[in-house]
């Protein structure tokens, strides 16, 4: 066997016994108990919606405006004053945490992620000490989940799958105790049903050697769902994962609805929010609205000095495809081949790869439109 041959064959047992690795962390996680009691729904009256935190409701209000806008920075100058004035609570800490990632997930970098860790760490340690001191507030719960839930991907994207179970398990714990003080703290259900939905839809791969465990998708749309209608500060975050779900369930239709449920302010500033329109255009070959959302992706990619190289490549890939369905061969010819020489600076340790679309699959349809255009 040729020594190119055998590093491949080595290449594709790493993928498959990391793959095993993650199939077994989600299998311990769906022995850990009592997970059927998240499938009774509560049945909020018109109108109703989550109690406000005592303690952050109007720094939070202005803070979500700011991140939803895409204005990080600000936003982040803003919580660090608000920690500065709670140093010892984890509610500033966690939505510092909850900033960064959304920062670098809609831009696909990843130079804040030791800030990033540093934050989950500290609201992790504030909380476990304060919940301590008043074990009957749900907030402090609510925080602590979240933080959990964080750490617990971090482990799982570095393969320390026994580390991400337990961090895993306690994120749960904290939300499932937060519904228990306040069943009415709906917010809390967007972490639920992100774990119930996305942990069974990405072990399809080794599908049959989990035929013990429940498919709870649809328990986890539902959940999420519930905290979008009813959720205090997560609707808008709520709508973004919503969307993301259902497209990766192909539930186009049903995205596209609750897509353009939100009002223009909550969107038209928002990357990711203006990436889920441009794929659900896509779905329904609607090439003009296509191009005209990745073109705008991309010129604002190109302005920021945060958007990633490889996240412009699979723009300029997707507005080349448009036109070229547009019959506008030789422009949608340059475009590709403006895609490719963007590839050539892109430094894949800086980057994140996308939620739905890894760089290599989006990089192989591309040289297979330049392929398809050059004939």
């Amino acid at each position: 066997m040729c020594q190119p041959f055998r590093c491949l064959h080595a290449r594709k047992w790493q993928r498959f016994l990391r793959c095993a690795a993650c199939t077994l962390w989600v299998a311990l996680a769906a022995q850990a108990g009592a997970e059927d009691r998240d499938g009774t729904f509560p049945a909020p009256g018109p109108g109703e919606r989550a109690p406000q935190d005592p303690v952050f409701h109007d720094d939070l209000q202005r803070g979500l405006v700011l991140i939803y806008s895409d204005q990080f920075e600000t936003g982040l100058l803003a919580l660090d004053s608000l920690i500065s004035a709670h140093p010892d609570h984890p509610g500033p800490h966690f939505y510092r945490a909850a900033t960064l990632q959304t920062w670098m997930g809609s831009h696909r970098f990843n130079s804040l992620q030791p800030d990033l860790e540093r934050s989950v760490d500290r609201a992790i340690e504030t909380g476990t000490a304060r919940i301590s001191l008043d074990p009957i507030d749900p907030w402090l719960d609510f925080y602590m989940g979240g933080a959990y839930g964080y750490r617990a991907y971090f482990e799982f994207e570095r393969g320390n799958y026994l580390a991400a179970y337990r961090d895993g398990k306690h994120g749960i714990a904290h939300l499932r105790a937060c519904l228990q003080k306040e069943p009415r703290l709906y917010d809390a259900y967007l972490g639920l049903g992100s774990y119930y939905y996305w942990r069974t839809a990405r072990s399809q791969v080794l599908r049959w050697l989990l035929f013990w465990m429940a498919d709870k998708r649809a328990l986890g749309l539902d959940q999420i769902e519930l905290s979008l209608r009813y959720g205090q500060y997560c609707r808008q975050e709520a709508r973004l994962v919503l969307v993301t779900a259902l497209y990766d369930d192909r539930q186009f239709d049903r995205a596209r609805a609750v897509l353009d449920s939100c009002s223009d302010g909550e969107t038209s500033h928002n990357l990711f929010g203006l990436y889920l329109r441009g794929l659900l255009e896509w779905e329904r070959n609607d090439w003009t609205a296509v191009e005209a959302s990745f073109r705008d992706l991309d010129r604002r990619l190109e302005q920021s000095p945060y958007g990633a190289v490889g996240f412009r490549v699979e723009c300029q890939f997707r507005i080349a495809r448009a036109i070229s369905e547009l019959n506008r061969k030789e422009e949608a010819g340059a475009m590709a081949h403006s895609a490719l020489l963007l590839d050539e600076k892109r430094d894949s340790g800086k980057e994140l790869e996308g939620i739905l679309y890894t760089y290599k699959d989006i990089k192989k349809d591309l040289k297979h439109l330049m392929d398809v255009l050059d004939q």
